[in-house]
C-alpha cells in the first residue's frame, strides 16, 4: 500500500491505471496459457493414454473423471516444482525443448 501511495503521489493517478491495467494483462494471458497446457495434458492423458495404450473403453462422464483427476495431479506436480528454491524450472523446460530437436 505505501507503494502504491507513493506511487499515485509521484507520478499521478493516470501511471498507476496503466501499469494496472498492463499487470492485469500480464496475469491474463499467465492464466489463459497455464489453462490451455493443463487442458491439453490432461485430455492426452485421458485419451490417447488410457483410451488407446491401456485399451480402456470409458464413457463420458468417466473419460471426464479421468481428466479431471489428471488436472489435479499435474497442478500439483507444478506447485511443488515452481515452490522448489532447489529445482531449475529453466532446465526443466531445456529438457523439454531437447526432445523436439
Amino acid at each position: 500500500i505505501v507503494k502504491i501511495a507513493h506511487l499515485l503521489s509521484t507520478h499521478g493517478a493516470l501511471v498507476a491505471v496503466i501499469a494496472g491495467v498492463i499487470l492485469a494483462g500480464i496475469l491474463a494471458a499467465t492464466m489463459s496459457t497455464a489453462d490451455s497446457q493443463l487442458l491439453a495434458a490432461s485430455s492426452s492423458i485421458s485419451q490417447n493414454i488410457v483410451t488407446e495404450v491401456f485399451g480402456i473403453k470409458m464413457s463420458k462422464e468417466k473419460s471426464m473423471l479421468v481428466a479431471r483427476i489428471t488436472v489435479v495431479i499435474i497442478s500439483v506436480i507444478s506447485i511443488i516444482l515452481a515452490s522448489n528454491p532447489d529445482s531449475s524450472v529453466f532446465e526443466i523446460v531445456s529438457f523439454a525443448w531437447a526432445g523436439f530437436g
